[in-house]
C-alpha cells in the first residue's frame, strides 16, 4: 500500500500518479479507507511505548516466549494472510466467499496481535513486558486449564487498559471490525449463503447483507496490514547497534545496560548485556564476574551468542534463511 506518515504522526496514502489514484479508488474502497486511518490509531501505542521505555519497547517486538524456532504462532499468521489474500483474487463464488470469512475469523482470533497491543501499552504505562497477558478463565480442579478468553473479552481489557494511557481509541479498530455472532456461525460452521448475503442460525435468525460482510471483512483487513506493518517497519527501523537503558525492574546493578542486537535486513533481533571483560575484572572480587550478570535475549542462534560474547565489535549479523518446514 502506498501509505506515509507525516510529520505529525498520520498516515496517508500517497498517491503517485493517475493512474494508481484510479486503481485505489476501484479496487478497494473500503480498506483504502481504514488502513490508513487505523495505523494512525495503533501507531500511537508503538510510539508511546518507545517513548516510555525504549528498552521494554524492544522486548514487545521481539515478543520472546521461551519457545523454539518453528513454534511461533504469528510468523505463521505473518505469512499465511497475504498468501490466502492472493489465492482469493483467484477464486469466485462460494469458495470465495468462504476463504473470506476464514481469514476474517483467523485474524480476530489470533492471540498475538492482542498480546501485543496489551504489551505496548503497558510499556506506555511504565509497566514491563509480560509473555502472557491474556490468561485462560474458569480454572477448576476438573479444568486446570481453563478456557481461552474470547476476542470480545480481550477487546474490553485493551478498552480498560488504553484510557489509563490516554490512548482511548486504540481499540476503534478492533470494535470496528468484530462481531460475536458471525464470528460464532464461522467457526461452527452454522452459516449458509442466501439470498445475496450470510445467514446464520444462532442465536437468532438473521441474514447479514453481503455488503455488511464485505465491510467487516476488509476493515479486519486492514487492521490486520496496520498493526503488522507498523510491527515490522519498527523492527526495520533499527540499524545500528545502541546501547540502552533498562527499566527499573530490570536493573539489578546500576551500570548495567542493554545492547541491541542488528540482524542485517531485518533490524532487531535482540538484547544483550553490554558488559565487557574489563567490567568483569572491577569487583568485588569474591563474586563471579565482579557481581555483573550476564544476559542475552533474543532470536539468535547459539553460535551467533556466542560470536557476540567473543567478539564485543561485532555490529550487524549477518541474514539467514527462514526455517520452512
Amino acid at each position: 500500500m502506498p501509505l506515509k506518515r507525516e510529520k505529525d504522526g498520520t498516515w496517508t496514502l500517497h498517491i503517485a500518479s493517475e493512474e494508481e489514484e484510479k486503481r485505489v479508488g476501484s479496487e478497494n474502497p473500503i480498506l483504502w479507507e481504514a488502513a490508513p486511518r487505523y495505523m494512525t490509531i495503533l501507531d500511537r501505542a508503538f510510539t508511546k511505548a518507545k517513548e516510555k521505555c525504549e528498552s521494554e519497547f524492544i522486548f514487545c517486538l521481539l515478543r520472546m516466549k521461551g519457545h523454539d524456532v518453528g513454534w511461533d504462532p504469528f510468523e505463521t499468521t505473518l505469512r499465511g494472510i497475504p498468501e490466502i489474500v492472493d489465492i482469493a483474487k483467484n477464486t469466485t463464488g462460494e469458495a470465495l466467499n468462504h476463504l473470506f470469512l476464514w481469514i476474517y475469523g483467523h485474524i480476530l482470533e489470533a492471540s498475538e496481535p492482542y498480546e501485543l497491543i496489551a504489551n505496548l501499552l503497558d510499556v506506555a504505562n511504565n509497566e514491563t513486558y509480560r509473555t502472557c497477558k491474556f490468561h485462560n478463565k474458569n480454572k477448576t480442579k476438573k479444568n486446570p486449564i481453563g478456557t481461552p478468553m474470547t476476542p470480545g473479552e480481550k477487546i474490553a481489557i485493551l478498552k480498560s487498559m488504553s484510557k489509563k494511557v490516554g490512548l482511548n481509541d486504540i481499540v476503534l479498530p478492533l470494535e470496528e471490525c468484530w462481531n460475536r455472532n458471525l464470528r460464532n456461525a464461522i467457526f461452527h460452521a452454522d452459516y449458509s449463503f442466501h439470498k445475496d448475503g450470510i445467514s446464520i442460525l444462532k442465536p437468532e435468525q438473521r441474514t447479514y447483507p453481503k455488503e455488511t460482510v464485505l465491510t467487516l471483512v476488509n476493515r479486519t483487513l486492514a487492521y490486520h496490514y496496520a498493526l503488522t506493518s507498523l510491527y515490522e517497519i519498527h523492527i526495520s527501523s533499527y540499524k545500528e547497534p545502541e546501547v540502552l537503558m533498562p527499566h527499573i525492574e530490570r536493573l539489578d546493578h546500576p551500570d548495567f545496560r542493554f545492547k541491541t542486537i542488528i540482524r542485517e535486513g531485518v533490524g532487531i533481533v535482540g538484547l544483550k548485556d553490554n558488559w565487557t571483560e574489563e567490567d568483569f575484572k572491577k569487583g568485588p572480587q569474591h563474586l563471579e564476574n565482579g557481581g555483573r550478570v550476564t544476559c542475552c535475549i533474543g532470536k539468535i542462534s547459539l553460535k551467533e551468542y556466542e560470536l557476540l560474547q567473543s567478539n564485543p565489535y561485532i555490529k550487524v549479523l549477518p541474514p539467514i534463511q527462514n526455517v520452512n518446514l
